[in-house]
């Protein structure tokens, strides 16, 4: 079998024989993820509607079977635990985001300001106001710092 060049890593691996002629990536699982990764926003850039008519059949059928979930968790305690600490975790990567924000608000700023796109009038608009908000913060963090600095005078 001939080797194939990985789509992600860009490495020579030989193909599975059973999937050779559809085989994308090599066998390493970062490579997998990554191009299920793919795979599925591609899918949804092509199925936009698909997760809200979801969201609508999901609703209805949890309408029919209230107490489904509840039964479910008191069924499967490690279920439950299992989400305990996935909410857990997730709290934690919040509040460290949150703490980053905190500790210079002005450069996370800066950094949303630079990844938005610049593709409609509105979001040009909404650009301009961060700029505002970016400015005023700029100046007024530089006017503290210089008050901090400053020799402390006797009274």
């Amino acid at each position: 079998m001939a080797k194939k060049l990985c789509i992600i890593c860009g490495k020579w691996y030989d193909p599975h024989p059973r999937t050779a002629k559809t085989q994308k990536t090599c066998s390493d699982p970062d490579c997998r993820r990554e191009r299920k990764l793919r795979a599925d926003k591609a899918w949804l850039e092509k199925n936009p509607g698909w997760t809200a008519c979801r969201r609508i059949k999901t609703r209805q059928w949890n309408q029919g079977y209230p107490a489904y979930w509840r039964r479910y968790r008191a069924e499967h305690p490690e279920y439950r635990e299992r989400e305990c600490l996935r909410k857990k975790r997730y709290r934690v990567l919040c509040a460290a985001k949150q703490d980053a924000i905190r500790q210079n608000p002005v450069g996370y700023l800066r950094e949303v300001r630079r990844l938005c796109p610049k593709t409609a009038a509105k979001q040009d608009a909404i650009g301009q106001q961060v700029d505002g908000v970016l400015d005023y913060l700029t100046i007024r963090a530089c006017a503290a710092k210089q008050d901090d600095m400053a020799p402390a005078q006797a009274g």
